[in-house]
């Protein structure tokens, strides 16, 4: 028995550093965070009886919307990937704070005249959706 109680401190004196370092407050670690969104626009396509030219007019105007939605993240601070449709943000700050600049810049981008004469060639169900992973940020109608 005395050989049992031997090994056991044995034992304890070789894992208590392990016992330590493992009760160390690393979930409370400090730090910048990154936040991910996406951009996508919807409902974009005219009907199988658009012409040529109103079907064209329709893809000049996604890629000008798409254009000033990118210029406009770029504008609140995001780093802004326009081809993917997608930008993020790192910071120690909360996620909603920069939810709010998403929307802010959504809605700066619909009062703009160039916008509303790019999405003059788009179907009324045109919409634009801004997700941060997998939550919508907005989900607007471009119209």
């Amino acid at each position: 028995m005395k050989n049992f109680w031997k090994i056991l401190a044995a034992l304890m004196v070789v894992a208590l550093p392990f016992v330590v370092a493992s009760c160390g407050d690393d979930d409370d670690e400090k730090g910048p965070k990154t936040y991910q969104y996406t951009w996508t626009l919807q409902n974009t396509s005219l009907g199988s009886s658009a012409t040529t030219a109103e079907k064209q007019a329709a893809l000049t105007a996604e890629a000008t919307v798409n254009t000033l939605f990118a210029n406009a993240f770029k504008a609140q601070g995001f780093v802004v990937d326009a081809t993917a449709q997608k930008f993020s943000v790192q910071s120690e700050n909360e996620a909603s704070g920069f939810d709010n600049r998403v929307k802010s810049a959504v809605y700066g981008v619909k009062a703009q005249a160039s916008f509303l004469s790019a999405v003059e060639p788009l179907p009324a169900a045109a919409k634009v959706t801004v997700k941060r992973g997998s939550t919508v940020v907005i989900d607007e109608k471009l119209k």
